[in-house]
């Protein structure tokens, strides 16, 4: 299969194995922001999301030099951590 695709391509296993443990931040990042933006934080919750955004622009030019698809994996799952532990604190001052 390497004559076909860049041996980055042939790391997409590995790549979906991080992404499958990021998927429990992925999915408490998104009802975390839900329950935000229900509870009438919408700013609190958009804050969460760009930040996320610049962290995840951040280590996706760091990681993606050094590990490929890999380091664009990594990247992704930190930057839900970073959302879901924003919005986290938020809820933890609300409630």
């Amino acid at each position: 299969m390497a004559f076909i695709w860049r041996k980055d391509v042939l790391d997409a296993p590995g790549a979906f194995n991080i992404l499958s443990v990021g998927v429990i931040f992925y999915f408490t990042c998104y009802f975390n922001l839900q329950i935000l933006a229900g509870m009438g934080r919408a700013k609190s919750a958009c804050t969460a999301i760009a930040l996320a955004l610049v962290v995840n622009l951040v280590f996706n030019v760091v990681l993606i030099l050094w590990l490929g698809i890999r380091g664009a994996a990594m990247a992704t799952v930190l930057s839900h951590i970073v959302a879901t532990s924003f919005g986290l604190r938020i809820l933890g001052k609300e409630l």
